[in-house]
């Protein structure tokens, strides 16, 4: 008589949950930093950029990219892509805004390589 399929399978659900744990026993510990606004954003204003934590690696970057269609008439984009740098040792930065009112964008602040 061949053995039951039950019994086959029971090395397979001890292993698994073994190695699952030894897994994430080796996976390293997440660590971040966060940034946001200090101000909201307004047309031809100062916007100002702070992070907080300590678990990132400076000189930082903010990069803001223009998102959807320009808000002037006639769809005429003014809005250029800006890479901003922070200060070595800084955790914020302020810089000028210069879109039109009414403007989206995307901002990604990451640590400089």
């Amino acid at each position: 008589m061949a053995p039951s399929s039950s019994r086959l399978s029971s090395p397979n659900r001890i292993f698994l949950p073994i190695s699952i744990l030894t897994t994430l026993y080796y996976l390293p510990t997440t660590s971040a930093y966060t940034w946001a606004f200090q101000n909201t954003p307004k047309q031809c204003s100062n916007l100002t950029v702070s992070i907080s934590g300590s678990d990132g690696a400076p000189p930082y970057r903010v990069l803001i990219l223009p998102f959807g269609p320009s808000p002037l008439a006639g769809v005429i984009e003014a809005r250029k892509i800006m890479d901003m740098a922070f200060d070595p040792k800084s955790t914020s930065l302020s810089f000028p805004l210069n879109y039109p009112a009414n403007s989206q964008f995307v901002a990604v602040l990451h640590p400089t390589l």
